[in-house]
């Protein structure tokens, strides 16, 4: 190739520095990344369902929940037949109890506890018992009831949503490092990404002068 041709072709030094500094840009910016959204989707959990002090016309029902919350009991003479409600107290609270009021003598009862804090609501597993014979005395009492089945609302989980927005993450905080002043005082920090830059730039016009 003729020399004025190649001379030319051949870039001068301030182009040639302005060209690396491009590539360099582009190597060290950083790529989009896809942007996250978390969302908690938090339930209610009831545990420790018990039925108690059953006798021939009533029982009490009690139970726990992982929150404070109001409570009833939902009962009746078949399973999943609900025809009667019996409501605790107003107030929210952790633990629950709830008197059911006067039951048939030797009849079987099925009943679930539920619960309820703001918009979360959850509900047991149903339980049964038999309520003892009309002619006990007030004193005989049958053996409680109790059960620690799974709650029908699951304990708190977690979901993760990606979009397809994507966003570019910002800048991290340029790296200082710190200079020792004079007289043991300390110095001020001064940034290196900025001085490697000019570094390069410096060596990159020796060489291609």
């Amino acid at each position: 190739m003729p020399a004025p041709v190649a001379k030319k072709m051949r870039m001068n030094p301030p182009k040639r520095a302005i060209t690396v500094l491009l590539l360099m840009a582009l190597l060290i910016a950083p790529a989009p990344a896809e942007k996250v959204v978390i969302s908690a989707n938090i339930g209610l959990a009831i545990t420790n369902l018990t039925v108690s002090a059953i006798g021939c016309d009533g029982a009490t029902v009690c139970w726990e929940t992982d929150r404070e919350a109001v409570g009833w009991v939902d009962y009746g003479p078949l399973p999943g037949n609900y025809t009667a409600r019996a409501s605790g107290g107003e107030a929210p609270e952790y633990h629950h109890c709830v008197a059911l009021p006067p039951l048939t003598p030797g009849s079987t009862v099925y009943l679930r506890a539920v619960s309820e804090c703001a918009t979360l609501r959850a509900a047991s597993d149903e339980v049964a018992f038999t309520t003892a014979p009309e002619n006990t005395g007030d004193d005989d009492t049958l053996p409680t009831v109790q059960t620690a089945r799974t709650p029908a609302v699951p304990a708190p989980i977690e979901i993760v949503q990606t979009t397809g927005e994507r966003v570019r993450p910002a800048p991290p905080p340029p790296t200082t490092v710190a200079t020792e002043g004079t007289h043991g005082t300390p110095g001020s920090t001064v940034p290196v990404l900025p001085g490697v830059l000019i570094l390069l730039f410096a060596v990159a016009a020796l060489r291609w002068r």
